[in-house]
């Protein structure tokens, strides 16, 4: 799809702060993170929901998932602190709060005592309230950590 801001991400002619890409998927973080370390995994090719996914794109995307949770677990992603847990999301159609037509899946790392402030921010992100748009320099360096702990595994 010719606007697709993911489909740009995935041919690099719009900016991302890139954790993993492959043939079949793209990892990066959030811009608008709900917590620190908040990244996206995309497919390479242009897909709106879950089910429309090839079996070797589940597969792909499955593996790259399970891969990043695990890296997120390792990374100390916020104030020298590794997250307690995360939250896999995946939005499928603009009823289920999907903002953009090309499937992504969220993990969202976990702190103790931050249900209040995730609450609020999934709160706001459900109608499209964007708030609190990330440093590209931050992000940057969470994809830094995050590929390197990736690529430890």
């Amino acid at each position: 799809m010719s606007d697709c801001r993911f489909c740009g991400l995935v041919k690099g002619t719009e900016t991302a702060s890139v954790i993993h890409q492959d043939k079949d998927c793209l990892a990066m973080m959030d811009l608008f993170p709900i917590s620190p370390g908040h990244l996206l995994i995309v497919p390479t090719r242009h897909v709106e929901r879950f089910d429309e996914l090839t079996l070797e794109e589940l597969d792909a995307l499955s593996r790259m998932t399970h891969k990043l949770s695990a890296a997120v677990m390792l990374t100390q992603l916020k104030a020298k602190q590794r997250p307690d847990g995360y939250n896999i999301l995946n939005n499928n159609g603009t009823v289920a709060q999907q903002h953009l037509p090309h499937l992504h899946i969220h993990i969202i790392p976990r702190y103790k005592r931050d249900l209040l402030k995730v609450t609020g921010h999934l709160f706001l992100h459900a109608p499209g309230l964007f708030i609190a748009k990330a440093r590209r320099k931050r992000l940057d360096e969470q994809a830094q950590l995050l590929g390197s702990s990736l690529a430890g595994l």
